[in-house]
């Protein structure tokens, strides 16, 4: 048997023999249920007759920590049948800062002729750190990039609850 396959099987035993054990990057020991609040206020602009508008009120949570260092929460609602706002908040437990999370936001304004439609035409992206035991509140509009004036307002806190 060559030095080299020697080690190879070799290197095995001595780990189990010594109780060494793999632990992930992550392994600080703390856990997050983030939570994220708040709603959405769409408009579907119209050229002829009134515009049609509603709210989408949404909670929920996630959990991140030493063995799911992402997770995701979605939610969207539409207006008028053919308007349809979309958030995805991706968040990353953080190695670099034990207790912080990192929250990517994902919003989205899809018009089209129902509320299914994959017609894109409005996009916003950002991210933002939270600390342990805090909140980051986030308020800002999406516009129709493509046609007319159609919007969707967000406006959400998204709250670190750390253990």
């Amino acid at each position: 048997m060559s030095r080299l396959s020697t080690f190879a099987v070799g290197l095995p035993v001595a780990v189990l023999a010594t109780g060494l054990t793999a632990a992930p990057a992550f392994a600080h020991g703390n856990y997050h249920n983030v939570e994220v609040s708040g709603s959405l206020y769409l408009v579907d602009d119209e050229s002829w007759g009134s515009n049609e508008t509603g709210w989408h009120s949404f909670t929920g949570a996630v959990t991140v920590g030493d063995w799911i260092t992402q997770n995701s929460y979605s939610t969207n609602g539409c207006v008028g049948g053919e308007v349809r706002g979309e958030l995805r908040v991706t968040v990353d437990d953080s190695a670099q800062y034990p207790g912080w999370v990192l929250a990517h936001v994902d919003a989205r304004l899809y018009e089209g002729t129902s509320c299914g439609t994959g017609d894109l035409d409005g996009h916003r992206a950002l991210s933002r750190w939270v600390a342990a035991g805090a909140s980051e509140h986030f308020q800002f509009r999406v516009h129709n990039d493509d046609e007319g004036g159609d919007f969707v307002d967000f406006n959400f806190n998204v709250r670190n609850h750390t253990h």
